[in-house]
């Protein structure tokens, strides 16, 4: 539990001291501090006091602002299975594909940039960046699972400017000024805009 630290103390209200106790040292970690009204719960420098029973569980829950429901889960949980009935519940889905090394090598390469690979361009395009990922790691990643896998690495998306190489100014200008302007057409009688 990270305890927040612009807090100088924090006290809460608990309904059974063995339950309370139970949880906050085998589930939470906390050391068990006895005192004359009953115990205080430490986490490092920070200490979590405790008011004894007397608060049901709808209290705690609106405290918490879960549903009492949880609370009530949450107890039965505890009793019957200890500790790691309240752990969280591990990760879904499917396990990243490429290891740790894997992807510090994919992103070594994508920083040296597309020409080292042997493209014609500097230009990384998800079609590029999958086959870099087959080529490092033997994975294939669809389109889709490349852009993801970025993101997870803080790449972002940088379109090229699409400035033609062999630009023409002359033939842009002209086209500007007198081929534009013929093939504009406007509506003819157009009535002005009105404000309502």
């Amino acid at each position: 539990m990270a305890v927040p630290t612009s807090l100088d103390h924090c006290v809460i209200h608990v309904s059974d001291w063995e339950r309370s106790n139970k949880f906050y040292v085998e589930v939470m970690g906390a050391e068990l501090i006895a005192r004359p009204a009953g115990f205080a719960y430490r986490f490092g420098d920070k200490q979590l006091n405790v008011h004894g029973p007397g608060v049901q569980p709808a209290e705690v829950a609106r405290r918490l602002q879960v549903s009492r429901t949880s609370v009530w889960r949450w107890g039965q949980a505890l009793d019957a299975n200890g500790r790691r009935a309240l752990r969280k519940a591990p990760r879904t889905g499917r396990p990243p594909q490429l290891t740790d090394a894997e992807k510090k090598r994919l992103v070594v390469a994508l920083e040296a940039g597309a020409l080292v690979q042997g493209y014609a361009t500097d230009l990384w395009t998800l079609s590029r960046v999958g086959k870099l990922i087959e080529k490092i790691s033997g994975k294939r990643y669809s389109e889709s699972g490349v852009w993801r896998l970025l993101k997870g690495l803080n790449f972002s998306c940088q379109r090229p400017s699409g400035r033609a190489i062999k630009r023409d100014e002359q033939a842009i200008r002209h086209w500007k000024t007198k081929r534009w302007p013929t093939l504009k057409k406007t509506a003819p009688n157009k009535a002005e805009p009105s404000s309502s």
